[in-house]
């Protein structure tokens, strides 16, 4: 376990900080000036490319692992992790369960673990 949190600590950081992101009573601002449609579904896309890089470039960095074999790992392990979240957010009365979260956090997992996958190979 020690192990573990020592080779992962920053995807583990950016977990957690999506977890907070996801689940904290946030007040909301609004703004007026400039409004992008489905933003938060950009936001929770954003987060997952990150996550899944950072798993992705983690793992790469111990030299026992072949990213290649552990790529669909990734992407179940962040799928996973998004669909948790969503249910949390069911339960709170200020945040709301969406099924279309899922799917950006799904489709940014790929997106990352891709971009990632295509970046570690040419170098």
């Amino acid at each position: 376990m020690k192990n573990l949190i020592k080779n992962y600590k920053l995807s583990i950081l950016c977990a957690s900080a999506i977890l907070f992101a996801c689940t904290w009573h946030f007040r909301k601002i609004e703004t007026q000036d400039f409004e992008l449609p489905h933003k938060d579904k950009i936001v929770h896309l954003i987060m997952y490319i990150v996550l899944s890089a950072i798993i992705c470039i983690e793992q790469k960095r111990q030299k026992k692992t072949i990213l290649n074999k552990n790529k669909l790992k990734i992407f179940i392990i962040c799928t996973l992790y998004g669909i948790f979240i969503e249910i949390i957010q069911y339960f709170l009365p200020y945040r709301g369960f969406e099924i279309a979260d899922m799917i950006a956090d799904s489709l940014g997992a790929a997106i990352g673990i891709l971009l990632i996958s295509k970046t570690i190979t040419k170098s």
